[in-house]
């Protein structure tokens, strides 16, 4: 939560106004107008990665992508858990929570 707050402080984020058909919705975006959490879901869609990796891959920075995906753990959207990663300690990596099809 103090990440988000610092990018909030710092202007690295706003918050957005999203009109859906049947719902009006808060969407934290980028500097770019970008939903940050619309970019992780997409980024973790081929697979769980580190933190460092997938800041990379949404071209934000680790700080801003760890309080995103933070709250988007809270939600029930990512898990989140620890791992060694060689030369480098350990890393927070995140995966998307799946539900299994109920048949």
């Amino acid at each position: 939560m103090e990440n988000i707050k610092l990018a909030i402080e710092s202007a690295q984020t706003a918050l957005g106004i999203e009109f859906g058909s049947t719902r009006i919705k808060a969407v934290l975006i980028d500097e770019e107008n970008k939903p940050i959490a619309e970019a992780i879901l997409l980024a973790l869609a081929n697979g769980s990665m580190t933190s460092p990796d997938l800041a990379k891959t949404i071209g934000q920075n680790t700080q801003k992508t760890n309080g995103v995906a933070g709250e988007m753990v809270k939600l029930g959207m990512l898990d989140k858990f620890k791992v060694k990663v060689k030369g480098k300690g350990e890393q927070t990596q995140y995966t998307l929570v799946t539900t299994p099809i109920e048949e």
